[in-house]
C-alpha cells in the first residue's frame, strides 16, 4: 500500500464505480481530488479515518448515500467539496467538529432535513454554500458565531421561519443569498451591521414588513435610515413591492453611494407608491449621452445607453430589469464590474467600471504594452477569457457551448504569440507535418524573453489547452469546465527546456 503518500490528483478523468474503502488506509493523504470523474455509490466511511486530509474535494461524480459521518473525525480537514452529487439525507452533526474547515461546498445535491445547529461551530469557516439542495427548517441563530464568513449562500431549498437577527453579527459578509425559499417575516435591522456587504439576493421568498432591501415580495412602509449603513452595497432593487413615504435627502444619500449622482438611478425603485417632494440632490442627474464620463472624485465609468424598440411597452422593461438582477449577481473578477443601471420606458443605460488601459487587442499591437504583460500576466488573463468563431458556424449557423471553447483557443494563441494566430489554426488542425515540427518557442511573442521555471510551465500547459481547443470535430474539444480545471491544477513537468519543445510534442504531452 502507498502509506507515504500525501497527495492523490486523479480529477477530471473518466473513473467510475465506487471509491474503495481501502483508500481509508492512505494515513498519510493530505490532498485528495477526484472531482469531475464519474464515481458512484456510496462515499465509504472509510474516509473518516484518513486524519490527515486538509483537502477533501469529490465534487462532480455520482454519488449517492449519505455523508458519512465518520467526516468529522477529519481533524485537519481545512476545505470539503460534496458538490454536485445525488447525496441524499441529512447534514450530519459531526461535521461541526471540524473546527479548522474554512470552505464547506454542499451544493447542488439532494440534502434534506434541517441545518443541524452544530454548523455554528466551525469558527473557521469562510464561505458556505448549500444552495440547490432541499434542506428545510429553520436557519440556525448559530450562525452568528461564524464570524469569518464572507460568503453565505442557502439560496433554492425549502428553508422557513425568519431571518435569524444574529446574522447582524457576520461583519465580514460580502455575500447573502437566501433566495428561492419559504422564509417568512421582516428582515432585520441587524443587516445593517452587515457593511462589507455587496451582494443581497432575497427574492422569491414570502417576507414582508417595513425593511425593504430586495424586490418582488409584500414589503411595504418607509425606507429606513439604516440601509445608509451598508457603505459597501453595490445593487439594490426595491421595485415591485408597496413602498410609501418620502424620498428623502438621507434615503438618496444611499443611491449617491452606489453610484454618483450625475449616472442617474443606481437602483430601481419604480412600480411604488412613493410620495412627497423629490429631493433636491436628485437634480445633480444630468443627461447621460456620452460612452465615457468623468464624474465627482476623479471617478470615471463606463455608460452604454440602450434604446428601447418603440412597442416596447412595461414587458420590456420588466425583462430588462430581470437580465440585470441576474448580471448583478455573477462573482466572476474576470467580468467588467457593472455598477448599476437605470430603467426608463425611452431608453435604459448600463454602468460599467471604466478600464483605463483599454483592450487587450490594444497592449497586444503596442511594442511597449506588450512588454509590460509577461508570461505570468498573460496567464492570469488566459483563465478567464472568450474569443473568436468557431469555423463550423460558417456552415450550421449553431451556436453552443463548443464554439465557445474555440474562441477560447484562438484568443489563448493571440495572448502568447503576441498577435491573432491566422495561417497557423489551419496548420495545426490539419497536422500538418512542417507546423507539428515548428519549435514552440518560435510561436511565442518574441518581444518576450523565453519564459523559464514556472513561467515555462505555465505556457507549456497553456499551449495544449489552446490546441486542444482548435480541434476541428466540436465534439473532441474539452468543455469549458475541463479547461478551468487544467488551468488551476498541477503544471505539466517540462519534458526538456523549453526551447527544443515542438509543437507536436505539445499536443502529445501528458498522453
Amino acid at each position: 500500500m502507498l502509506g507515504n503518500l500525501s497527495r492523490l490528483i486523479l480529477q477530471v478523468n473518466e473513473f467510475s464505480g465506487p471509491l474503495p474503502p481501502e483508500i481509508g488506509k492512505l494515513g498519510n493523504l493530505r490532498q485528495l481530488f477526484l472531482t469531475r470523474n464519474t464515481l458512484s455509490g456510496s462515499i465509504p466511511q472509510e474516509v473518516g479515518m484518513m486524519r490527515s486530509l486538509t483537502e477533501l474535494d469529490l465534487s462532480s461524480n455520482f454519488f449517492t448515500g449519505v455523508i458519512p459521518s465518520s467526516l468529522g473525525n477529519l481533524s485537519e480537514l481545512e476545505q470539503l467539496y460534496l458538490y454536485s452529487n445525488n447525496i441524499s439525507g441529512p447534514i450530519p452533526e459531526e461535521l461541526g467538529l471540524l473546527q479548522h474547515v474554512f470552505i464547506l461546498q454542499l451544493l447542488d445535491n439532494s440534502l434534506s432535513g434541517p441545518i443541524p445547529a452544530s454548523i455554528g461551530k466551525m469558527s473557521a469557516l469562510a464561505n458556505l454554500r448549500l444552495e440547490k439542495n432541499q434542506i428545510s427548517g429553520p436557519i440556525p441563530t448559530t450562525f452568528g458565531n461564524l464570524t469569518k464568513l464572507d460568503t453565505l449562500t442557502l439560496s433554492q431549498n425549502k428553508l422557513s421561519g425568519s431571518i435569524p437577527t444574529t446574522i447582524g453579527k457576520l461583519t465580514k459578509l460580502e455575500t447573502l443569498s437566501l433566495s428561492q425559499n419559504k422564509l417568512s417575516g421582516s428582515i432585520p435591522a441587524s443587516i445593517g451591521n452587515l457593511t462589507k456587504l455587496t451582494d443581497l439576493v432575497l427574492r422569491s421568498n414570502n417576507l414582508s414588513g417595513p425593511l425593504p432591501l430586495e424586490r418582488s415580495n409584500n414589503l411595504s412602509g418607509p425606507l429606513p435610515l439604516e440601509m445608509n449603513n451598508l457603505t459597501s452595497l453595490t445593487n439594490l432593487q426595491l421595485s415591485f413591492n408597496n413602498f410609501t413615504g418620502q424620498v428623502t435627502s438621507s434615503r438618496f444619500a444611499l443611491l449617491d453611494r452606489l453610484i454618483p449622482p450625475e449616472l442617474g438611478e443606481a437602483s430601481s425603485a419604480s412600480d411604488n407608491n412613493l410620495s412627497g417632494n423629490i429631493p433636491s440632490e436628485i437634480g445633480m442627474l444630468s443627461d447621460l449621452t456620452h460612452f465615457n464620463r468623468g464624474i465627482k472624485q476623479s471617478q470615471v465609468v463606463a455608460v452604454k445607453k440602450l434604446h428601447s424598440l418603440p412597442d416596447g411597452g412595461i414587458s420590456n422593461q420588466k425583462a430588462f430589469t430581470s437580465e440585470i438582477s441576474a448580471l448583478t449577481e455573477i462573482r466572476l473578477r474576470n467580468i467588467v464590474k457593472l455598477y448599476g443601471f437605470c430603467s426608463h420606458p425611452r431608453h435604459s443605460f448600463l454602468v460599467y467600471e471604466f478600464l483605463e488601459g483599454g483592450s487587450l487587442m490594444k497592449i497586444l499591437n503596442s511594442e511597449e504594452g506588450a512588454k509590460t504583460v509577461d508570461w505570468i500576466k498573460r496567464a492570469n488573463v488566459i483563465k478567464g477569457t472568450f474569443g473568436y468563431m468557431a469555423p463550423e458556424l460558417a456552415y450550421t449557423m449553431e451556436v453552443n457551448e463548443k464554439c465557445d471553447v474555440y474562441s477560447f483557443g484562438v484568443l489563448t494563441l493571440e495572448i502568447i504569440m503576441g498577435k491573432h494566430p491566422g495561417d497557423l489554426i489551419s496548420s495545426l488542425t490539419s497536422s500538418a507535418f512542417t507546423t507539428l515540427n515548428m519549435p514552440l518557442k518560435d510561436v511565442l511573442d518574441q518581444r518576450l524573453s523565453l519564459p523559464m521555471n514556472e513561467a515555462a510551465r505555465e505556457v507549456l500547459s497553456i499551449a495544449k489547452i489552446a490546441i486542444a481547443c482548435l480541434h476541428t470535430v466540436p465534439q473532441s474539444r474539452p468543455t469549458m469546465q475541463q479547461v478551468s480545471q487544467e488551468l488551476s491544477t498541477q503544471k505539466l513537468h517540462l519534458p526538456s527546456t523549453l526551447h527544443m519543445i515542438t509543437l507536436g510534442e505539445v499536443v502529445n504531452l501528458g498522453g
